[in-house]
C-alpha cells in the first residue's frame, strides 16, 4: 500500500475514490497481478513450468485489468 501510495499512507483514513487514477490502476493492477500469480502457481503446482504461470498470469491478468477499467468506468459516478 506505501508503494502505491505513498509513504504518507494511513490506513484508517484510505478511500480509493480519494487517490489519483494513476494510484487507483497500479494499485489494482499490482492486486490483480499478485493474486493471479498465486494462483496459477498452486493450479500447475510445479515450478518446472514457471514460463507457463509467468505466461498465463500476464494474459489472464491484462485480460482482467481491462475488464475491471471497463466496468469501473461504466458505473462510476461523474463529479461536476
Amino acid at each position: 500500500m506505501r508503494f502505491v501510495f505513498g509513504v504518507n499512507y494511513e490506513f484508517q483514513s484510505f478511500k480509493l475514490n480519494s487517490s489519483t487514477k494513476a494510484q487507483q490502476f497500479t494499485f489494482l493492477a499490482l492486486l490483480i497481478v499478485i493474486h493471479h500469480v498465486i494462483y496459477f502457481t498452486l493450479e500447475i503446482f510445479s515450478f518446472a513450468n514457471a514460463l507457463l504461470i509467468i505466461k498465463k498470469s500476464i494474459t489472464i491478468g491484462a485480460a482482467s485489468i481491462i475488464l475491471c477499467l471497463l466496468f469501473s468506468s461504466l458505473f462510476s459516478t461523474k463529479r461536476e
